[in-house]
């Protein structure tokens, strides 16, 4: 599994306003210019969050804070995300291989849309006689 890369660090004055920001004077570029956007100390829960997710870009327009839970999820949801796009790629090879193989996708394609149309109609069917008993209850 690939690492993020960090935003650069900077070392910052004990007398510095942001202080209390930092980690003994070492702080994130990114949270360094954030917190002085905001004209605060940011808290320890508060994370700076590159939108692009490119650490070097740290224009204000690409910095938001989050708090840790939501940096989390927002981390697995493109986590999610990029495996997707890997079964998806991985899925484009094999459609390719059974097309050069001989196998007409399409064909399965239609096959697995007939099976879907004969569970929703047996699905019908149960609803339907599951109100039928339903009713039929109600009169007894």
């Amino acid at each position: 599994m690939e690492h993020a890369r960090r935003s650069k660090i900077v070392r910052i004055d004990r007398n510095h306003p942001y202080y209390r920001t930092s980690n003994k004077g070492n702080i994130s570029e990114a949270r360094l210019i954030m917190a002085t956007h905001l004209n605060r100390n940011l808290v320890s829960d508060e994370i700076v969050y590159h939108k692009d997710s490119d650490p070097d870009n740290n224009t204000i327009e690409n910095l938001v804070v989050l708090s840790r839970k939501q940096a989390s999820l927002l981390s697995l949801r493109k986590r999610v995300i990029d495996r997707i796009e890997r079964e998806k790629a991985e899925l484009s090879w094999i459609d390719r291989l059974l097309s050069e193989s001989g196998v007409d996708i399409d064909t399965q394609s239609r096959d697995e849309s007939r099976y879907r149309e004969v569970d929703r109609d047996a699905e019908v069917a149960r609803k339907y006689k599951k109100s039928r008993n339903d009713e039929s209850e109600a009169y007894d």
